[in-house]
């Protein structure tokens, strides 16, 4: 992803995430700040969204991105 021409980094990798805000915080100090809305737009329920929700996104749409994340399989890893 890139912002102004920047490269940028965006993980999920809660170990990695650990590793430059606390253990290598002054070489990452000057980082830019995201809210989560920024950067995963489904800062609205199922429920409360309509035909069109935030970011012109759609139930559906929302729904087939988040239906990954709640498969059997890794609900069993839970």
């Amino acid at each position: 992803m890139a912002r102004r021409n920047t490269p940028q980094l965006i993980t999920c990798d809660v170990d990695f995430i650990k590793e430059i805000t606390i253990k290598q915080f002054s070489n990452f100090s000057s980082r830019a700040e995201y809210s989560f809305q920024d950067v995963f737009p489904m800062n609205e329920t199922l429920l409360h969204i309509g035909k069109y929700g935030p970011h012109g996104y759609g139930w559906k749409e929302i729904r087939t991105i988040a239906s990954q994340f709640f498969t059997g399989a890794k609900m069993k890893q839970v």
